[in-house]
């Protein structure tokens, strides 16, 4: 006889869900409804960023208001004009108190349309505790709900302090977010490098923004690496390593030996063999420059140096280890 379970009472399940289409705030970058974590070292520009994704959404009418709660940055004449040309749509509190936040926005049930924010966020962890697991859990909850409400939740953190492709502080920061995004700056260009390619669509971002206006001037972007999994990610990841410290390049044999070496000895995740090559020969003339060596069915493989290629290595070493 089969047991056949009956239906929890009170909760549903995902067929009965609608489907809903979620617009982009940010084309094919920032999805409304999500929480993004963005993370670089101090003076890449993170706030210059954020206030040019506000002005780039307030004008575009892709949010109805933006709540900017600021704990990391003085006041100063620049931001304070940029925010009276929004008045009721943008509300910009410097020095924030984060103690205040529950009382501010707690009773508020419907936050769609709504951008929040948070500038500093080793000030609204609980006693500043980045790595305390139970002190970020109730941060990101605090984001989760809001989140839940409708609302859009950015916030900014520092790069880890021995690790910059990662971002400082507890592993939740960046497991409770839907993208984690790590910023690097080239003059007026921003390039923003997702972590985790989970959201449908998403794509590694170059900004060109004018930082005197904070008008994004163009957006590009790179989508090779959508749509690669786990495996392929870490593989990718200790293949551009590899190669990055063997600058004239190296064999088949040689690439093989020391990625299985260094998966063996951390226990990482790797695509095999066969599929190594495959994945490979995907990045050729993008990423990789491989050619006939020496000897019988012989190829090296090295890295290109254009900006291209050095933007997706970027973007590559950027990955979690898997």
């Amino acid at each position: 006889m089969v047991v056949k379970v009956r239906k929890l009472n009170g909760l549903k399940t995902l067929d009965e869900m609608p489907i809903v289409n979620y617009a982009w705030i940010v084309p094919n970058c920032i999805r409304e409804r999500t929480i993004t974590q963005f993370f670089g070292i101090s003076g890449v520009g993170k706030s210059t960023l954020i206030l040019s994704i506000i002005k780039y959404a307030l004008d575009s009418s892709r949010v109805e208001q933006v709540i900017y709660l600021d704990c990391d940055n003085c006041e100063n004449d620049e931001i304070i004009a940029f925010s009276k040309r929004y008045q009721e749509r943008l509300h910009y509190y410097f020095d924030y108190d984060p103690k205040r936040f529950k009382d501010d926005f707690g009773a508020y049930d419907d936050l769609k349309g709504v951008l929040f924010v948070f500038d500093g966020i080793i000030n609204f962890i609980e006693n500043s505790k980045l790595n305390n697991d139970e002190s970020v859990n109730k941060f990101m909850q605090m984001l989760r709900d809001l989140r839940a409400k409708g609302a859009t939740v950015m916030y900014l953190n520092h790069t880890a302090k021995h690790n910059d492709s990662s971002a400082k502080g507890n592993n939740q920061l960046e497991n409770y977010s839907d993208e984690n995004f790590k910023v690097t700056r080239d003059n007026d260009i921003i390039t923003l490098a997702p972590k985790k390619y989970r959201i449908r669509g998403i794509k590694s971002t170059r900004l060109q923004i004018d930082i005197d206006t904070f008008e994004i001037k163009s957006i590009c972007y790179d989508d090779k690496l959508f749509g690669l999994s786990d495996d392929e990610k870490m593989t990718l990841k200790m293949c551009v390593e590899i190669l990055d410290q063997n600058g004239s390049g190296i064999n088949q044999k040689e690439l093989t030996s020391k990625l299985y070496k260094i998966k063996d000895e951390n226990h990482f995740e790797i695509v095999g063999k066969n599929k190594l090559w495959t994945l490979l020969k995907s990045f050729e003339k993008n990423l990789f420059d491989i050619n006939k060596g020496s000897n019988p069915n012989e190829k090296i493989y090295k890295l290109l140096n254009d900006e291209k290629a050095k933007t997706l290595k970027e973007n590559i070493l950027a990955f979690d280890d898997c």
